[in-house]
């Protein structure tokens, strides 16, 4: 009986022991993130435009269109120019979309949202392994963009 008692007794502590392991590893995670996002500026949301719809009705070529408008008005803006190639990457335009990250990278090239959207071309076109250091670029130029 007094062995039996022990050994509950060990897996007790054991058990203890693995709790409180857990438990300082996810504060220290949380404190990590809390952390991080405490030095990030908040996310402001925007209004979805037309392009922004047709885009999520899955109406590409649409979405180009209204995109290269939006473009043609705004010209260095990233974000629209991040839009265009990702629609351009779902109609199938990976060339196309490669020129068009070049000539955003040329105009900015510490830019994280235009080094993300390079690397989704780069995935695109099967260069994993390239995507992966661009990403690591891109996290090095704003950490806080993949809280985003």
């Amino acid at each position: 009986m007094a062995s039996t008692n022990r050994l509950s007794h060990l897996q007790c502590e054991c058990i203890s022991s693995l709790i409180r392991g857990f438990l300082v590893v996810m504060l220290l995670a949380a404190a990590s993130v809390f952390g991080q996002t405490a030095l990030c500026a908040s996310v402001q949301s925007k209004t979805a435009t037309p392009a922004d719809a047709a885009y999520g009705d899955s109406d590409y070529a649409k979405a180009e269109e209204l995109y290269t408008q939006a473009l043609a008005q705004e010209p260095d803006n990233i974000a629209l120019g991040a839009r265009l190639v990702r629609t351009l990457l779902h109609e199938g335009k990976a060339a196309e979309a490669a020129e068009r990250v070049q000539r955003m990278l040329a105009a900015d090239p510490h830019s994280a949202t235009t080094l993300t959207t390079e690397a989704e071309v780069q995935l695109r076109l099967g260069q994993p392994w390239q995507a992966k250091q661009t990403l690591d670029a891109a996290d090095a130029a704003d950490h806080c963009f993949a809280l985003t």
